[in-house]
């Protein structure tokens, strides 16, 4: 007795081959991403937890994500995500928020969660995708450190400052009136030197 199997084996091929190449890109991405049940649950963790977050992928899987969210970030995180929850039309949320690493320090992640449903729009699981941000936050809490010791120092000076955008017209004053006449700034701010 003999039958045709052709067709069925170009399939596992076809499998075969699209799960190598899945297995390729989720080895080799620096993003984090993982598949977590409707409460939150992780049914998968790429290969990329370790480099990113220091924990395995396979420990990762059955822990729950709110475990390790800072406490400062979780009530955020948890009003973010019913946002995707089952009655919810959103098709994606993007959230940004404190996780500790396994070194006990914690990182800055910024998160894009998707819902994924079924063709009656039922809720099968998320999908996120997480990226380290640390960096650019730091990055900016220096820039908004040094602004404000700029603006403080500029309060108390007996000079006055400005500033001007690319179009030269002001965007800050420093002291109350401008000194070459009683105007207000909020008179002169939005207007060039020459017209103020």
């Amino acid at each position: 007795v003999a039958r045709d199997i052709h067709e069925s084996k170009i399939t596992q091929l076809q499998l075969a081959e699209s799960e190598a190449r899945y297995r390729l890109i989720s080895e080799n991405m620096h993003e984090h991403v993982a598949l977590h049940r409707p409460d939150g649950t992780i049914i998968y963790s790429s290969p990329s937890t370790r480099t990113l977050l220091g924990y395995s992928a396979e420990r990762s899987v059955g822990a729950h994500p709110f475990v390790n969210v800072h406490p400062g970030d979780l009530p955020i995180v948890q009003r973010t995500l019913a946002e995707v929850f089952p009655e919810s039309a959103r098709q994606s949320v993007t959230l940004e928020y404190r996780f500790r690493h396994r070194s006990g320090r914690y990182v800055w992640l910024e998160t894009i969660i998707v819902p994924v449903r079924d063709q009656t729009g039922a809720l099968l699981h998320f999908q996120s995708s997480s990226r380290d941000i640390t960096s650019r936050r730091e990055a900016e809490d220096q820039l908004r450190d040094s602004e404000e010791r700029f603006r403080t120092l500029t309060e108390v000076s007996s000079d006055w400052y400005w500033e001007t955008d690319e179009e030269h017209r002001f965007t800050f004053i420093s002291i109350d009136r401008n000194p070459l006449h009683e105007t207000q700034p909020r008179q002169i701010i939005g207007r060039t030197r020459w017209d103020a």
